[in-house]
């Protein structure tokens, strides 16, 4: 009996170190309570990332006229954000902060970090908690053990409408000084890995896009134009009047995917581009609604390049944005910025079929970078215009390549198989005044003048539609290649129309109501339908047209 009641006791023992080593393990992981000679030999957890802690946050502003620049000692690192936004004469304003590597954190040696950050004119309640002051109505709780949940990133929002929607990051509220500033700041290091949501064909066997174009948001809520009559522009808010009116459209439709088809924002307004870019990812964010992005011509006009806000769409929950490859050589382009000849968001989602366990794809969705400004002016009567740039080589090539890699397996579907694409400035063959078009055509295009064949190139390979932005009152769409002998006939170009109160509505005295664009994909019933929904008519209809029956493009 004796060596069983050993055993035993031996097993009991290993199972009850196990248990301490575990614990130890996790909270050590959470609150650091080991030393950091022990602390740096244990395996991180899977969901761990070693990074920084904040362990001081300062704010200093500083005069332009006698200062050059805003700066504190060179352990403090400044968040390149003036608070003023560059618009004020005399006066810039910056937040610091001093940091320490997770790794190399020793409370044993007098380290500290913060724990918690407010914002306020008051101390923060309980005041028993040790909430110290700092400049700009800053108040941190420090603490002298590593704390897992404390505070690792710093950033600024601006504006009273500007939203958080990074994980783990919060608004802690306003700060004393700038107009509208938010403080916001991340609890704990990034251990939540975003996952990008699958497409699949919804339980109706159908698959609903909602396109949205032309938001123009900007930094703050943004003035309103071009109103319809009976609508006052005076106390007008053009931001949160489109973002609800957009709400309405994803109530109602319950999309599978939004297509956001550039000029997301209005660069030119929007001195913070990220928050701008918050607003529009919010709207879909809080209904769990996958989103696309692709840039218009009005995106990179602020403090923020199309590689930049790539990166923040590409970190955000539900977006499946992406930078796509490089394509063709590197250019300087009108920005000053040197990117690939190919641009930012060539790349192509697959929507997969109903069944879960299926990964045959139903619908690929392509999608163009249209770029903006071409580098050179073109030439007429003795005068030169800036004028739009065009689709490039590389992005054709790159184009019938993925399409060539992907066709095989899309022959493998059970039903048809549909390919669509969306750029933000319309194809040259927009211009046509013979070909067929069904909706309302009231402003000249203003597409490329270079025709680099990418509207032969998708009806060559069988792309069914390609949908556009840009011209805000255009919201037709037009036939071109009736009659191609390909088995998916011509290509639909389509506009989607204005989304925001920010852009223009009006042009030769008629003022266009605010829309989006939905299109219904049908594999099954080898169908693709279209229509419209406006502002203050969300729940009707507008222009319903058949734009794919029997698998072929054609009038409906």
């Amino acid at each position: 009996m004796a060596p069983r009641r050993i055993i035993r006791t031996i097993i009991q023992c290993s199972f009850f170190v196990a248990a301490v080593l575990i614990t130890i393990f996790f909270l050590d992981a959470r609150y650091r309570v080991l030393p950091p000679s022990l602390h740096n030999r244990l395996p991180a957890p899977h969901w761990h990332h070693s990074g920084y802690v904040i362990t001081d946050i300062q704010y200093q502003s500083c005069n332009r006229v006698f200062s050059s620049s805003c700066t504190m000692p060179s352990d403090w690192h400044r968040i390149e954000k003036d608070v003023f936004l560059g618009q004020s004469i005399f006066m810039r304003g910056y937040v610091f902060v001093k940091r320490k590597k997770e790794v190399e954190f020793d409370s044993t040696s007098g380290d500290t970090m913060i724990a918690d950050v407010k914002v306020g004119k008051i101390a923060p309640a309980p005041t028993t908690e040790g909430w110290e002051a700092r400049s700009g109505g800053i108040w941190v709780r420090r603490s002298n053990k590593f704390v897992g949940d404390g505070v690792t990133s710093v950033d600024l929002l601006f504006g009273p409408d500007a939203v958080e929607v990074r994980p783990q990051w919060h608004i802690v509220g306003n700060m004393n000084s700038g107009d509208q500033v938010k403080l916001t700041v991340r609890k704990g290091q990034p251990s939540v890995k975003v996952e990008k949501p699958e497409l699949r064909i919804n339980d109706n066997m159908k698959f609903k896009i909602v396109q949205v174009s032309d938001m123009h948001l900007v930094t703050g809520v943004g003035a309103c134009r071009d109103l319809l009559p009976g609508m006052s522009s005076s106390e007008c808010e053009a931001d949160p009047l489109t973002l609800d009116y957009l709400d309405k459209i994803l109530e109602i439709e319950k999309p599978d995917l939004a297509v956001v088809a550039g000029d997301i924002i209005n660069g030119e307004n929007a001195p913070d581009a990220q928050t701008a870019l918050f607003k529009m990812a919010e709207l879909f964010i809080k209904r769990k609604v996958p989103y696309a992005c692709i840039f218009g011509n009005h995106d990179d006009l602020g403090n923020l390049s199309r590689e930049q806000m790539m990166t923040i769409l590409q970190s955000l929950p539900y977006s499946l944005s992406q930078a796509g490859p490089n394509l063709g050589p590197d250019i300087v382009g009108p920005d000053g910025h040197v990117h690939s000849e190919g641009g930012v968001g060539n790349y192509l989602l697959e929507v997969l079929a109903h069944r879960s366990h299926s990964h045959q794809s139903a619908i690929t969705l392509y999608f163009f970078d249209s770029h903006s400004y071409a580098r050179e002016k073109m030439e007429y009567k003795g005068k030169k215009f800036r004028v739009y740039d065009w689709i490039k080589e590389s992005q054709i090539s790159w184009f019938k390549a993925e399409h060539d890699r992907l066709e095989k397996a899309h022959e493998k579907y059970a039903y048809m198989h549909i390919d669509m694409a969306f750029t933000h400035i319309p194809l040259p063959e927009i211009r046509s005044e013979t070909n067929y078009f069904f909706g309302r055509f009231n402003e000249a295009p203003t597409a490329p003048f270079t025709n680099s064949g990418l509207a032969s190139a998708l009806i060559s390979h069988g792309v069914s539609i390609i949908s556009h932005g840009h011209d805000h009152t255009n919201e037709m769409c037009m036939l071109e290649g009736e009659g191609a002998q390909r088995r998916q006939g011509g290509l639909w170009m389509c506009h989607s129309g204005v989304a925001g109160f920010g852009g223009y509505a009006t042009v030769k005295g008629y003022t266009a109501q605010r829309k989006v664009r939905v299109f219904e994909v049908d594999p099954q019933g080898r169908r693709v339908v279209s229509w419209k929904k406006e502002f203050g008519n969300e729940g009707v209809k507008v222009d319903e047209q058949v734009l794919v029956s029997d698998g072929r493009s054609q009038r409906g």
